[in-house]
This record gives structure tokens, C-alpha cells and sequence, in this order.
């Protein structure tokens, strides 16, 4: 699946990052950085990530509600809150199973416009939040 991953981005003209290992690479492609990640335990399952997209200072509220708007109009993609080292950032996932490669290009390319669609769209109900509150 990594090796399919990365023709599908050199058919892209995108470049790894140094830091891709053998389960994930990071990339950036039209101004976001993406994580995509593999597990050889499970070798039909990948998950491409929009880590880190927003930081929750003191708009709690409007964040968790337009992640809850998001989650329920995106079926293929999920937004979630990770903490790490006590701040509080936005990530959006879309994690599939593959069992043909057949065509997986398209599937590839699927994800990344649904966490584009999703990225947009987060941004914009944040502010729509804000606004209503």
C-alpha cells in the first residue's frame, strides 16, 4: 500500500517529506500537510490525515460544534480533538479499507478532496460560529 501511496503522489509531482518511514508519509500538497498512514497488522486498511489543522484556545464551544456539524454532513471523513502536551488541536481523518488496488489512485484522490472539502469547511463554520455566538 506505501509503495502504491507514493507512485500515486510521484504521479502528483509530490514529494515525501524526510521524515516518511515505512507506515506513514507526510506530504504537502496545495498548501496542507497530510499524513498517510499504513499498519502491516492490518494491510487493507490505510488513513490519510489533516493533523494539527486548528488549536482550541478559547472558542471551545464553537470548535465542538462545528466539528459535530462536520461529522454528521461527512460520512467518508471524521473530525476529532487530540491533545498533545496540554493543547488542544483539530485533525480530520478519512480512514478506508482497500481490498483491490484496482483504481486505488481514484481512491487516493477521493480522500484527499474529502479532507480538503472537510478543511474548508471547518474553517468556515468556525467562523459562522463565531459569528451566531
Amino acid at each position: 500500500m506505501i509503495s502504491r501511496f507514493k507512485q500515486f503522489l510521484s504521479s502528483r509531482d509530490v514529494k515525501p517529506s524526510a521524515e516518511s518511514t515505512d507506515e506513514y508519509i507526510q506530504f504537502k500538497y496545495n498548501d496542507l500537510y497530510y499524513v498517510f498512514v499504513y499498519d502491516n497488522s492490518s494491510p487493507n486498511y490505510f488513513r490519510l490525515i489533516l493533523p494539527r489543522i486548528y488549536q482550541i484556545e478559547d472558542n471551545e464551544l464553537v470548535v465542538y460544534r462545528a466539528i459535530n456539524t462536520l461529522n454528521r454532513q461527512y460520512k467518508a471523513a471524521k473530525t476529532v480533538v487530540e491533545k498533545e502536551n496540554d493543547v488542544e488541536l483539530v485533525w480530520v481523518c478519512f480512514e478506508q479499507f482497500a481490498y483491490s488496488m484496482n483504481d486505488i489512485s481514484e481512491l487516493f484522490a477521493t480522500g484527499m478532496s474529502i479532507l480538503r472539502a472537510v478543511f474548508d469547511d471547518f474553517q468556515t463554520e468556525i467562523n459562522n460560529q463565531s459569528d451566531a455566538i
